[in-house]
């Protein structure tokens, strides 16, 4: 209703599907397949935040329909894939590997941090895009 019939965005909603190589861009298309890391984030984000006006109104079946719906028309998934908890942890979204840049120094152990050496200042590089999805004063 609000993303479109097959995600493809709808008004002021943005798409929920494509986005395949825009990361590095200055305009990226985040989205199930561009963006999520991992796939039981996703279930999880719908089960707490969706649909929106009436959230956590969806059983955990209606969620892992809408979850593999999502993975399927983002490739991720086959159209005759079954998703229940046992199969959600072994989906392997396209941006797995991405989402954090692993720290290039060897001599710094995994949650320690460097003080030493930094940059005297920081520069804004790029913004995010305004998606003017808040909702109206009034819902029907």
């Amino acid at each position: 209703m609000c993303h479109g019939e097959f995600g493809e965005a709808l008004g002021r909603f943005p798409p929920l599907l494509g986005g395949f190589d825009t990361l590095g861009s200055n305009d990226p298309v985040k989205t199930v397949g561009s963006y999520w890391p991992y796939a039981s984030t996703l279930w999880d984000y719908i089960y707490r935040a969706r649909p929106f006006g009436d959230t956590q109104s969806l059983s955990a079946d209606d969620v892992y329909a809408l979850t593999v719906f999502l993975l399927y028309i983002n490739d991720v998934v086959a159209q005759d894939f079954v998703l229940d908890r046992e199969t959600l942890p072994a989906v392997e979204m396209p941006n797995r590997d991405g989402f954090f840049d692993p720290d290039p120094r060897p001599d710094v152990p995994l949650g320690e941090s460097c003080m030493t050496d930094c940059k005297p200042s920081a520069e804004i590089a790029s913004r995010a895009r305004v998606l003017d999805v808040a909702p109206d004063s009034t819902m029907e």
